[in-house]
């Protein structure tokens, strides 16, 4: 076991009771290990890890460098793009606070693709904790030009770090709600994952006479993402329920969302949408010290109107 000249009088002299050969051998299995986890991994691999942090409420959503780990067995570019919404200066869950918001993830979003580009990268690692409107912002402006993968830190374990599918993967199911004989303008869509939205509230805080649609799983749950494959479903399951959406109504209806999502799903959405055919989409953001559901931010103008990014 090769050692600096300091380690070895260390081990062999100075601490010698302290350093028995288990311990020796322990040491020399971890370290061995952990170069050739290191080693292997190829060029091919990389990764540009983005996070996002901002105040949710009265909590301060803050991502550590722990994330680095979790992109194993990818290698993390440096430097991570941070974009740090909780310095804003604007009262979390205000207009100016939605409007400041959006502004900087636009500009470092932009930022991103920059980096993108320049390394010839095909890889994005997303790591964002944030209010979930802000969370489809962003997912929007990234898009899939390269692989943009949202991760979820999960409560129970805390950890970054994807786990394997289990089988027991809900899937997930469009439910129409309310659907007027006439044509109608404007429709809104639940998005309920991580608990069941009351579409009748939701559809309060909607204009009068809106078709109401929920796209869902059976049963709701925190921490319910626990592997990419699941993210690439709710991709896909949102394709889906637009597309549906559209076939019925027509390109020039407004999309109500009153989203209750894990994080890597808010980005999802965002990945998900067709600016250039998708409608107008507005997102919903529920706020208790405003009395429930308020309009946080335009997610897409529709068709005819300026692009969001």
């Amino acid at each position: 076991m090769l050692l600096c000249f300091e380690h070895h009088r260390l081990v062999d002299v100075d601490a010698l009771d302290d350093h028995p050969a288990t311990l020796l051998a322990q040491m020399k299995d971890e370290h061995e290990a952990r170069v050739e986890r290191l080693t292997a991994i190829q060029g091919e691999h990389r990764t540009l890890v983005v996070t996002m942090g901002a105040n949710i409420g009265a909590r301060k959503g803050a991502v550590g460098r722990d994330v680095l780990e979790a992109v194993l067995p990818r290698y993390p570019v440096e430097p991570v793009v941070d974009i740090e919404l909780n310095r804003l200066s604007v009262q979390d869950g205000s207009d100016a606070s939605w409007q400041a918001g959006q502004a900087e993830v636009s500009s470092r979003a932009a930022h991103v693709q920059e980096l993108v580009v320049r390394h010839a990268l095909t890889h994005v690692s997303v790591f964002a904790l944030a209010p979930i409107p802000l969370l489809m912002h962003l997912g929007l402006c990234l898009g899939d030009i390269v692989d943009v993968e949202p991760r979820q830190r999960r409560r129970q374990p805390p950890s970054w770090t994807w786990l394997p599918p289990n089988g027991a993967e809900q899937a997930y199911e469009l439910l129409c709600h309310r659907d007027p004989s006439g044509p109608a303008l404007e429709v809104v869509l639940a998005v309920s994952v991580t608990g069941s939205v009351d579409v009748d509230v939701a559809s309060h805080s909607a204009p009068a006479g809106a078709s109401v649609y929920e796209l869902r799983v059976p049963q709701p749950m925190p921490d319910i993402v626990r592997c990419p494959e699941q993210v690439a479903d709710f991709r896909h399951a949102v394709r889906h329920a637009l597309t549906q959406i559209a076939k019925r109504f027509g390109g020039l209806v407004t999309v109500r969302v009153f989203p209750a999502l894990p994080n890597a799903l808010a980005v999802a959405f965002g990945q998900a949408l067709l600016p250039k055919a998708d409608p107008r989409i507005v997102i919903y953001d529920m706020n208790a010290a405003r009395g429930g559901w308020v309009e946080a931010l335009v997610l897409l103008p529709g068709p005819n109107g300026p692009r969001p990014c």
